[in-house]
């Protein structure tokens, strides 16, 4: 490595010395490059330096440290483009150093290529970009989970506020965050991360250590499944209803039962086509949810409740097959959670029950997944009419059931437990005439008398009057002193079995 001055001359002729320093060194193809630096000849030095131990790193093709890429990250960018044109550096570890702004924009870009639509693309940008440029990072090397991890946390706690734009229909934004969006969020920021590492950007993914809260410590939005009484209720109110922006009662009624008897989205109704339902397929009408429209970009191919069949038919009949069935408008989309708490309330149905559980748009696709449950139904075939990739996602957390569900699974089991003879013969009565007097057969023979009767009876001279007490009286081995106060009845009265003559 060498580190000099060049000279010029100027205008008048004569020969002066550069103000920058340059570094002439031989890189790893053994190529002899110059390059400028800077006008401190130490700060030159220290570069020339830096460079010859790149050059060694990239000869022996090991991977830098990351303090040498930190070093490079605070380069001059015409620096950095002269290591990526003479091959020590990677355009890829280049793109590292670029602004964390940029990179999201490409993540985005990424995703969209991915067929994920526009509005998902959209939410999962906005929590990565909110959530590691709200953290203060400027490029990727700077990422941190412990920072992120206070940071998700102190956004669950409201002391920073998610910083998300308006909605459409005008809400504030949001002071804090629910412990399932912080973990959205956290998983979006992998997802960012991963995308580095398939892109050469990372190493390895710095996120890795850091694991989701859990979600039921702090419920925000806990939805209830609608019974199936209510589920008729709620389709006979829009039903008799009025029409709403065009959208008419029996119309509004289809698109509820599209969501409680075939468990569709509410996007997925609206993009339903003509060309979706086979009312003439063998074995039962078909409906199928083409792999643009579904939320996971898989086509399934689902069987409709023969009813439910019969009243789409006239929706179908006589339309192209790229026409929407219902019809709906854009707007129903974004309007439906109102235009169902309006039907609710038309039906008498509480949007928020006693346990603060709420009955939006969704909660038609779990009453669906519910009721199917409640029917006995297999679970891979409810995972499978549910459209999900796990049954884990379609019993936990789908399938809600209340106490009486409960009960009734516990009073549907055959119980193992003993027959009252051998319960009976495990207390040593078996056989004896308690259980033949305690029972329904031998009531009619069984004569109730005060206990204190042999004595009374027996007063007079010729010893017990009544014919069943002058019989011989046998004692029963095996029963316990107070096996006459087995009930309140028995407690004090004397039971005589006439056929066996024996008291008891």
């Amino acid at each position: 490595m060498r580190v000099f001055r060049t000279t010029y001359k100027d205008r008048s002729g004569r020969t002066r010395e550069a103000k920058a320093w340059y570094i002439q060194f031989t890189d790893h193809r053994e190529v002899i490059r110059r390059i400028p630096a800077f006008s401190d000849k130490g700060m030159s030095a220290e570069l020339g330096r830096r460079l010859e131990r790149l050059v060694e790193f990239r000869s022996a093709g090991q991977p830098l440290t990351p303090e040498l890429m930190l070093w490079i990250e605070t380069l001059p960018p015409r620096l950095q483009e002269c290591l990526v044109r003479y091959g020590l550096l990677e355009s890829r570890k280049l793109a590292a150093c670029r602004p964390l702004t940029e990179l999201l924009v490409e993540f985005r870009g990424a995703l969209a290529a991915r067929g994920r639509t526009e509005r998902w693309v959209d939410l999962v940008g906005q929590r990565v970009s909110t959530t590691l440029v709200g953290c203060g990072f400027a490029k990727l090397s700077d990422i941190e989970p412990e920072i992120v991890e206070r940071r998700l946390h102190a956004m669950r706690e409201g002391r920073v506020p998610p910083a998300e734009r308006r909605s459409s229909r005008g809400r504030p934004p949001r002071t804090s965050i629910s412990a399932r969006e912080s973990n959205h969020r956290l998983q979006a920021c992998k997802e960012f991360t991963r995308w580095a590492i398939e892109r050469g950007l990372l190493a390895s993914d710095p996120l890795t250590v850091l694991r989701p809260v859990r979600a039921a410590l702090d419920p925000r939005h806990v939805r209830r499944a609608l019974r199936p009484e209510e589920l008729r209720k709620l389709v006979q109110a829009a039903h008799d209803g009025p029409d709403v922006r065009g959208v008419t009662g029996p119309t509004r009624a289809l698109a509820w039962r599209l969501g409680c008897e075939a468990g569709l989205r509410i996007g997925e109704v609206c993009a339903l086509q003509v060309r979706d339902i086979d009312l003439e397929a063998d074995g039962g009408p078909l409906l199928t949810i083409r792999a643009p429209v579904s939320k996971n970009r898989t086509e399934a191919r689902l069987p409709i409740h023969p009813a439910l069949a019969r009243d789409l038919a006239p929706y179908v009949r006589g339309k192209l097959p790229t026409a929407t069935v219902l019809g709906l408008p854009p707007s129903f989309r974004h309007m439906a959670p109102f235009w169902l708490k309006r039907d609710l309330e038309a039906a008498k149905i509480p949007y928020e029950d006693d346990a603060g559980r709420k009955a939006d748009v969704h909660s038609l696709r779990s009453a669906f997944i519910t009721t199917l449950v409640r029917s006995g139904a297999n679970v891979k075939a409810v995972q499978v009419l549910a459209r999900h990739a796990s049954p884990i996602e379609t019993v936990g957390i789908y399938t809600r059931l209340n106490a009486q569900d409960e009960r009734d699974a516990i009073g549907a089991m055959t119980s193992v437990g003993p027959t009252p003879d051998e319960a009976l013969r495990a207390t040593g009565t078996d056989g004896s005439v308690l259980v033949s007097c305690l029972s329904g057969e031998a009531a009619g023979g069984c004569i109730t008398l005060p206990l204190d009767a042999a004595r009374t009876q027996s007063a007079g001279p010729g010893g017990p009057s009544h014919p069943f007490l002058r019989a011989e009286m046998a004692r029963t081995t095996g029963l316990e002193p107070a096996t006459t106060g087995v009930t309140g009845r028995y407690s004090n009265r004397l039971s005589y079995v006439p056929a066996l003559g024996r008291e008891v």
